[in-house]
């Protein structure tokens, strides 16, 4: 990071995918105001899906899967019904039935995977092996106003000049972390979370606080800002590290992959919904949330493990002041 922020002192921050949400049942201009967004309230996990209906399994935002589902079905004419994943560090099978895993923080080889590998992945080379197709990435990265802040900054003006969701909000921003926390021990995350004054406390509203002004950047998944730039927000993203020195490499990329469950109980369905994944249509679609190709190298891969997030809140809890100014 070169540079001066000028008349600012500056932070550093970790973040993860952010988006705007319209309110429940508007079009947006950014889908093309073609269909509608479903209700925020999702159905019961215990209620059955109704016949040819595809569950989805995804630890991805809500909101923002909700618009990739409508839009699915939308195209498809595929029933669609979202189901959320524990919130408990687990990354294999979660003991409910699904269709469909959409979503990042996993690890494949601890499910059941359909053998599935149709030819519109195969159009797409190298985004699909063993029944898993990657759909989408996103990785973490400094986001900078350049309004306030000019072409660069140095690493010591970075301090108290960004900030970050708060982990126990997000689960990308989480899982950036526990990549950092695991690569290089807690001295990574006590040097971050003593470059942020105040952690908000959902994506939407860290957004909101870089364009604003209110603070100069956030370190944060770049696919956040996505909506910022199509409306023309003056946005650098800065992917280096945020320090040369003990933590060479601090932007984590992760990968959003898509698998069928070898137990699914609308197995055609799902196929018509997976081999949908790989579609021009659909990959033009999700340039709103996310990247379409993978990250350059220079970034460290996101890695987590059975019971990394509790891991990692507990290493959080024990910073300094880590109750004090959690997130407003």
């Amino acid at each position: 990071m070169r540079g001066r922020i000028p008349g600012l002192c500056a932070a550093v921050v970790l973040c993860a995918l952010a988006w705007a949400s319209p309110c429940p049942g508007a079009s947006t201009k950014e889908n093309g105001g073609h269909f509608r967004i479903r209700p925020a309230e999702d159905a019961p996990r215990d209620t059955p899906a109704a016949p040819g209906t595809v569950t989805v399994l995804t630890d991805l935002d809500p909101d923002v899967m909700r618009k990739v589902l409508d839009f699915i079905t939308e195209s498809t004419g595929v029933p669609t019904r979202l189901l959320a994943y524990p919130h408990d560090g687990s990354v294999g099978e979660p003991g409910r039935g699904f269709d469909l895993f959409m979503g990042s923080c996993v690890q494949p080889r601890r499910f059941a995977v359909r053998s599935f590998s149709p030819e519109s992945w195969e159009e797409l080379p190298g985004r699909a092996s063993g029944g898993v197709f990657r759909w989408a990435w996103w990785r973490s990265t400094l986001v900078l106003n350049e309004v306030l802040t000019g072409p660069g900054g140095t690493e010591d003006e970075l301090v108290g000049a960004v900030t970050a969701v708060h982990p126990e909000k997000d689960r990308l921003t989480a899982a950036v972390l526990y990549t950092l926390y695991r690569e290089y021990g807690p001295g990574v995350l006590e040097r971050l979370h003593g470059m942020i004054p105040r952690y908000a406390s959902s994506r939407e509203q860290v957004v909101s606080w870089v364009e604003s002004g209110r603070y100069p950047g956030a370190y944060t998944v770049d696919a956040y800002f996505n909506a910022s730039v199509r409306r023309g927000h003056p946005l650098r993203f800065d992917h280096g590290a945020l320090d040369t020195g003990e933590h060479p490499r601090t932007s984590v990329a992760g990968e959003n992959i898509a698998f069928i469950s070898a137990a699914s109980a609308s197995m055609e369905e799902a196929e018509l919904v997976a081999g949908f994944l790989a579609s021009p249509s659909f990959q033009e679609f999700v340039r709103a949330f996310f990247n379409t190709a993978p990250p350059s190298h220079g970034t460290l891969p996101l890695r987590v493990e059975e019971g990394w997030l509790p891991g990692l809140l507990e290493a959080w809890g024990r910073l300094p002041l880590s109750g004090v100014r959690d997130w407003e």
